[in-house]
Parts: C-alpha cells; sequence; structure tokens
C-alpha cells in the first residue's frame, strides 16, 4: 500500500538566486546570511506592530519583508507578506492576524532551508 505524503513546495529557489548572482558562490552565501540575520528582526517588530495595532507600521514591515523575500527566490513567503500588507492598508486586524500566523510557519520552514546552505 502506497502512503501518501503531503505535496513538497519550494520555500525558494536556490537556482533562480545563483542565476541573479552570476553563480558568484561568495555573494550567494552573503545574501543568505543577510537575510537569515535580518528576517526574523523584522518578523519580531511585525509581530510587536501587530499587538499595537499599528496598521501603518505593519504596512511597512510587511513590504520589508516581502521585497527581502522576493529578492531571494522565496515567493510563497513574499506573497504572504504582501496580503499582510494589503491588509494592514485595510485595517483589517483578523486577516493580519491569520496571515502573520502562515508567515511566521512559512518563515521557520524557509529559515531552515537556508540555514542548511550555509
Amino acid at each position: 500500500m502506497q502512503e501518501n505524503k503531503p505535496q513538497e513546495t519550494k520555500a525558494w529557489d536556490k537556482d533562480i538566486l545563483l542565476e541573479r548572482v552570476l553563480h558568484n558562490q561568495e555573494i550567494y552565501l552573503a545574501v543568505l546570511k543577510v537575510f537569515i540575520e535580518e528576517i526574523p528582526q523584522l518578523s519580531k517588530k511585525l509581530k510587536d506592530e501587530i499587538l499595537k495595532g499599528n496598521f501603518k507600521d505593519i504596512a511597512s514591515i510587511a513590504h520589508n519583508i516581502k521585497g527581502s523575500a522576493f529578492n531571494i527566490t522565496a515567493n510563497i513567503l513574499g506573497a504572504i507578506a504582501s496580503y499582510i500588507e494589503k491588509a494592514a492598508k485595510e485595517k483589517n486586524i483578523d486577516e493580519i492576524s491569520k496571515l502573520s500566523h502562515l508567515l511566521d510557519e512559512q518563515l521557520r520552514f524557509l529559515l531552515a532551508e537556508l540555514n542548511a546552505q550555509i
């Protein structure tokens, strides 16, 4: 009997990122290290602003996460951050709360994959 396994989804695309840095391993690793260091801090700031209900800062931080994520080809994380940014502009705290949990989950998954690269 064959076991049903969940379909794996790539948290990011290493090959595209390598193309973006012209296959320069040094730059590639530097980009990953900066992301690994900065994004958890932004995520914490985002959580703090969500608790405060500060929609302007939620949108700004989500925008920064979105840009950083898309820059390293972490498209799922970038899309979630984009939805948070939109929800903040609409002042929809319920949607922001739901999405922030997805963002945390995706970020944990992504960071585990990135840490395995360095």
